[in-house]
């Protein structure tokens, strides 16, 4: 009686570690799926007022100075192209900055 009862704990652990497993999984699949189409969505339909001439979404508030340097592009290994968020225009060089 004692083993059947360990047994069937130790299936009822091993059913809900599968769940969680596919839970996780799902959770992934659907952040994958909604990144996707937001790089679909940038580079299908860009907004109106964002230059068509521009090399990445990211790089359309370049000019307002609210854009954020893509740390790949200017090392060559960027693999968003125009979908990336995040600017590929050129940009000063950060002093690195130690102590005060």
């Amino acid at each position: 009686a004692e083993a059947k009862k360990e047994e069937a704990e130790e299936a009822e652990e091993a059913r809900k570690e599968a769940e969680r497993v596919e839970a996780e999984k799902a959770e992934k699949a659907a952040a994958k799926a909604e990144a996707e189409a937001e790089a679909v969505a940038c580079q299908v339909a860009p907004t109106p007022a964002i230059p068509q001439n521009l090399p990445s979404c990211g790089s359309a508030l370049h000019e307002e100075g609210a854009c954020s340097q893509c740390c790949f592009f200017v090392k060559g290994r960027c693999r968003n192209g125009s979908a990336c968020e995040f600017c590929h225009l050129p940009h000063d060089k950060r002093a690195r900055g130690r102590g005060s």
